[in-house]
């Protein structure tokens, strides 16, 4: 009946070269968005993402951020914050986004969710620099604006979505639902409990906003090859009778 809405369902399609668009469903709403965490082995010499980005600039393509597969939201957020700073370090994908690259102390940071890593910085094995998002639960890691890099990230957005044609009480009704959802208790203590960020997108906002992240995953895609770019029909000539 619905479908979790995230970046992959945006991005996904245009790498695998389907002809499935966020326009061809029903957007409801969304409802979160999950933080970017730079994060850093817990005996790591970097204390800061200063530490880090001066390491890059000083050490072109030396530095290894470990992630999953190229082309997806950490990869690309990566490439966006080396044009901004215009330095280089080396992206490495890994089965297991580099997570346990980063603990075996193999590579010198990742750019995950808080699922993936909270867990190991509770343990004390890693080791959070700096976020894309305030965290409720570590208010003294700064943002990434705040520690002096105002980089544009893509968002890892959470909402619900719906099949196209879908009949406007069905509509109607879930939208009610998650409305009630969002301003309940135990949604509030899930946000909290997980360091995301309470957002509400609506539908109509919902479909100019996801319509805007295809065209840029697109061209982000086109710039980076990581798509072949559209071929120019030739126009045929016209026979001279």
């Amino acid at each position: 009946m619905m479908q979790v809405i995230t970046p992959s369902q945006v991005n996904n399609p245009i790498l695998a070269k389907q002809k499935s668009r966020p326009w061809h469903f029903t957007p409801l709403a969304l409802l979160v968005v999950s933080p970017n965490l730079m994060t850093v082995n817990s005996k790591s010499k970097y204390k800061s993402m200063k530490d880090i980005m001066d390491k890059a600039c000083a050490n072109p393509g030396k530095v290894i951020h470990g992630g999953g597969d190229f082309g997806n939201v950490a990869s690309l957020n990566s490439i966006l914050l080396q044009r901004k700073i215009k330095c280089k370090w080396t992206y490495t994908p890994f089965d297991d986004q580099g997570i346990l690259k980063l603990l075996g102390g193999h590579i010198d940071f990742v750019m995950e969710n808080p699922a993936q890593l909270l867990p190991f910085v509770k343990a004390g094995k890693m080791r959070i620099v700096a976020a894309s998002e305030p965290l409720g639960e570590f208010p003294n890691v700064p943002t990434y604006k705040k520690a002096g890099y105002g980089c544009p990230v893509l968002k890892q957005y959470r909402g619900l979505w719906m099949s196209s044609g879908v009949d406007a009480g069905a509509v109607k009704y879930w939208m009610k639902k998650i409305n009630t959802v969002r301003k309940s208790k135990a949604f509030k203590k899930y946000v909290a409990k997980n360091n995301l960020t309470a957002v509400f997108v609506k539908r109509k906002k919902l479909v100019k906003m996801l319509k805007t992240e295809f065209n840029n995953y697109m061209k982000l895609d086109t710039e980076l090859n990581l798509i072949g770019k559209k071929k120019k029909k030739k126009k045929k000539k016209k026979k001279s009778s």
